[in-house]
Formats: C-alpha cells, sequence, structure tokens
C-alpha cells in the first residue's frame, strides 16, 4: 500500500474513533428522565385552612343559637325553667351542650319575665329563690361585667364544693325582650384555684350567642 493510502486509512479510522467518542459522550452525559423546571419540588399536601371544626347550634324553642364543636351532644331543655330550679347539667328546664365525656358543659335557660323588669331586677329574684345560689355553692362571686349576644351582662362565678371538691362555675346572665337568659359553663373537676381559666374559656364560648328574631 503506498504512503498516500496509509495516510488516507489513519485518517478514517482517527475520524471514526472520534464519532465514537463524541457519540458516547452524548449518551452519558444527557439526563435519563427530562426535567421540568415548573414542576413542584414538594409532594406534600398543603396546610388546611379550616381553624376551628363546628357547628351552629339553634334552639326556636327558647330563640337562641350558639356555636359549638362538632363533637358535642344537645339535650334540649323541654320544660319551662322558672324561679327556685338550679340550672344543673341535664336538666329538663336547660339546654345542655356537652362534649362526649360530659365535661365541661354548658346550659342555657330562658325565663319569661315583667314587662319592664330589669336586669337587676331579675337578678335579686334569682338570688332569693336560689336559683342561681344553690344548696352545695358558694354565694357567687361577681366577675366583670360582660355581654351576651347583643345585650349588657352580668357575671358570677361559683365554687361548689357539695358537687366535688373541685366543681367550679360560671354564669352569664341578660335580659332580652321579655325575657331573662341564663349561660352556665360548670366543671365539676376543673379545680377552685383555676375558676379564672373557666371565666375565660365561658367567655369565649358565649361570644357566639345570638337571639334569634322574635
Amino acid at each position: 500500500m503506498s504512503s498516500h493510502g496509509r495516510r488516507a486509512r489513519i485518517l478514517s479510522l482517527v475520524a471514526g474513533a472520534l464519532l465514537l467518542v463524541t457519540a458516547t459522550s452524548a449518551c452519558t452525559s444527557a439526563p435519563s428522565t427530562p426535567v421540568d423546571s415548573t414542576a413542584p419540588t414538594s409532594t406534600s399536601p398543603p396546610a388546611s385552612t379550616t381553624s376551628d371544626a363546628g357547628r351552629t347550634y339553634t334552639s326556636d324553642r327558647l330563640g337562641y343559637s350558639i356555636r359549638i364543636p362538632l363533637s358535642w351532644d344537645v339535650h334540649p331543655a323541654f320544660l319551662d325553667w322558672e324561679l327556685g330550679v338550679a340550672p344543673i347539667p341535664g336538666s329538663p328546664y336547660v339546654d345542655t351542650l356537652s362534649p362526649p365525656v360530659l365535661h365541661p358543659s354548658i346550659m342555657v335557660g330562658r325565663q319569661q319575665r315583667p314587662s319592664g323588669e330589669t336586669l337587676g331586677e331579675w337578678l335579686v329574684q334569682l338570688q332569693k329563690t336560689e336559683s342561681i345560689t344553690y344548696t352545695g355553692c358558694t354565694p357567687p362571686a361577681a366577675e366583670a361585667d360582660t355581654s351576651l349576644g347583643s345585650e349588657p351582662a352580668k357575671s358570677f362565678s361559683l365554687h361548689c364544693p357539695g358537687d366535688t371538691p373541685d366543681a367550679v362555675g360560671v354564669q352569664v346572665l341578660a335580659m332580652h325582650g321579655h325575657f331573662g337568659y341564663a349561660l352556665t359553663c360548670y366543671e365539676p373537676n376543673w379545680g377552685a384555684t383555676r375558676k379564672d381559666e373557666l371565666v375565660k374559656q365561658c367567655r369565649e364560648w358565649s361570644t357566639s350567642f345570638t337571639y334569634l328574631p322574635a
């Protein structure tokens, strides 16, 4: 083979080798799966925006509604609440709203009052008849004035060692139209030293209380 032929063959072999190297490099450097720059970097579900799973309980009989947790039970009143009757959990005179374990619970009662009677006058009647100062509890201690629905309200706290050593209650009372309303929060095992916590909790629950249109 002439020198010119040998040179042409060598150049042909070198070109083939370079083509093989280039092809191999391209195959090994290419990604096995195409990359989508717009794909999300995380598959974790978004955080829930629901702050509190609850429901609104409405009592057409007593003329109010209130927001309570989904798991709570309702035992509605079926007798008229009268002077001399204490608003205790499970009583037929008050609506009892409570979690499955029954504590703490909320009681709501309503009394029809004489036209023109003030909240202060109704409270005197409640105290005289032991409707809010009943056997087993210490005399109510006045808490800061608050509101119930759209009406000014008086608030009291109770310690009821006659029930259990740690039983405490909070009452919020207001007048609306010809009716007097009492919302009572009660917990037999809360602890007398934690009374202020129940006062705060009861007021939080009562903020969703509204009166139904007459």
